[in-house]
């Protein structure tokens, strides 16, 4: 018999309930798989046909696997101590938790990675020192000039901008996945991580727009601002935030990455379409119950609000009344956006079938979904671009769509002449350019 603490609440829904029984799993004395029977119970769910029941079952096998082949390693490397009686088995699984054989072993790899970078930064030293001394009289030579100021440098930091062309910087934000956590070997996100990423695409956008003159900073996000949770039985274990709170969080990264360009003097316009992710409500069939009921258009319409009520000529939102699409023209380049969750990746005509239905040209089909970016050119000059995706690599592009790419954002400089090119901005490792941003 259910006990009341565990029985969901009058009113309560399968996500609130899923939520709570989470979060209060200690407090409750419950286990994942006591979770996941509470949850089918709620729906009405058999145990056999869950999804809960598998996956459960796959993380308890790979989880065990995985402790007892470190321990047995463990215990092969040190046999000798054992047999001493200098190393108790039971002792060590007792104080090894099963969580810290992974981080045991990373350290134990980065240390090995650290000794090997001492030893080459020692080689190279050594090398400088035998060339030291006609470094030394040059440098004494530099600094004599200045002193006589006989060499003025120029300060890139005060550098002035020739008047403003009409060149556009066009930012795709693509795939945020706002409350989802991840914790590979290859990858870390959780909303702390994103807010971070999102801070150096900032630098990098600062950047390009500075090298090209522009003060036109235009925004699309491309859908999946959220992560959800009801879109897979397993889900509400990997996320971190409720889905009004995800809401919530999504549309103040947005937000704050649009404002701080318009405090810095920027023109900026936000668009959005919504993608998967942004469905409220997830049928059988994998899709929602009603158009256009999503998260992205509760976001764009209080951003839209927000917008009006400032009332600040350099910050625009589109009014859209539909967001699973969006088009606009910019110095004469056509584009369209869609999240790309309908399109079949390697369908060389969906430029076309695109352009036929808004009878003209698209010149530049903008899609985000898939994770990594990619970029194919299509007829006259004209292309297919797959923007990355901020939380970077999951569990889910590894093994089903055997890709795992590093977490990045997508740029395209669109310049007064129609001349167009796109930038992938790499996240996870991008090397921020500050001497321009001061």
């Amino acid at each position: 018999m259910v006990n009341k603490i565990h029985a969901p609440k009058d009113g309560e829904t399968y996500e609130d309930y899923g939520m709570r029984l989470y979060r209060n799993s200690k407090e409750y004395g419950l286990t994942n798989e006591i979770i996941g029977f509470l949850l089918n119970d709620f729906k009405g769910v058999n145990w056999d046909e869950s999804a809960h029941r598998k996956k459960m079952t796959e993380r308890i096998k790979g989880f065990d696997k995985g402790y007892n082949i470190g321990l047995e390693e463990g215990i092969n490397k040190y046999k000798k101590e054992v047999s001493n009686g200098n190393i108790d088995i039971d002792g060590i699984n007792s104080i090894i938790p099963k969580t810290h054989l992974k981080k045991l072993s990373n350290m134990i790899g980065e240390y090995n990675i650290i000794k090997t970078e001492v030893a080459k930064e020692q080689r190279i030293l050594r090398k400088y020192m035998r060339q030291a001394t006609p470094a030394v009289l040059l440098a004494e030579q530099y600094r004599e000039s200045l002193q006589n100021n006989e060499i003025q440098l120029r300060d890139i930091n005060n550098f002035k901008l020739e008047d403003f062309n009409n060149t556009v910087i066009k930012v795709a934000l693509s795939d945020f996945h706002v409350g989802l956590v991840i914790e590979e070997s290859y990858n870390e996100y959780n909303f702390e991580i994103a807010k971070e990423r999102l801070n150096k695409f900032k630098k990098e956008i600062l950047y390009l727009a500075k090298m090209n003159n522009s003060n036109k900073i235009s925004i699309t996000m491309l859908g999946d601002a959220i992560e959800g949770f009801s879109m897979r039985a397993e889900q509400p274990f990997d996320i971190e935030f409720t889905q009004s709170q995800q809401i919530e969080k999504a549309q103040q990264l947005i937000y704050d990455f649009c404002i701080d360009f318009v405090n810095k003097g920027y023109y900026v316009e936000l668009s959005g379409i919504s993608g998967n992710h942004d469905i409220y409500r997830i049928t059988n069939h994998g899709r929602n119950s009603l158009p256009d009921d999503n998260a992205v258009r509760t976001i764009f319409k209080n951003l839209q609000l927000i917008s009006k009520v400032s009332n600040n000529d350099k910050f625009y939102v589109h009014t859209q009344d539909k967001f699973d699409e969006f088009s606009e023209e910019i110095n004469g380049v056509i584009i369209k956006y869609v999240h790309g969750d309908d399109e079949v990746k390697n369908d060389s005509n969906k430029m076309q079938k695109h352009s036929s239905i808004m009878g003209k040209q698209v010149n530049i089909l903008l899609m985000g979904h898939l994770h990594h970016y990619r970029a194919v050119s299509r007829n006259r000059n004209e292309f297919e671009i797959y923007c990355g995706a901020l939380t970077g690599a999951n569990d889910y592009a590894k093994k089903k769509v055997k890709q795992i790419a590093n977490a990045s954002q997508t740029v395209l400089i669109i310049r007064e002449d129609g001349t167009y090119y796109s930038l992938n901005v790499d996240l996870q490792k991008v090397e921020v350019r500050t001497g321009l941003l001061k």
